[in-house]
């Protein structure tokens, strides 16, 4: 996969591929569906990229021991 696609995505294959760590979103909203990449059901056009989990596991850590932190102050 490059550092981005565009992929058609059913609803479960785009919550699958945000588990893993990566950016979705949508190409161009036209309410039109087409045969997902992955599974075949009727999904959406969304650009895919790669994102570095790690780091985004760390913003998401800083942001909840600062929160802690300003509520035990």
């Amino acid at each position: 996969m490059k550092n981005e696609d565009v992929m058609v995505l059913c609803w479960k294959c785009k919550s699958d591929y945000i588990e893993a760590g990566y950016q979705v979103r949508v190409v161009d909203y036209n309410g039109l569906k087409e045969e997902c990449t992955k599974c075949n059901r009727q999904g959406f056009s969304y650009h895919v990229f790669k994102t570095n989990k790690s780091i985004v596991a760390r913003m998401s850590l800083l942001s909840v021991s600062h929160v802690r932190r300003r509520n035990y102050a």
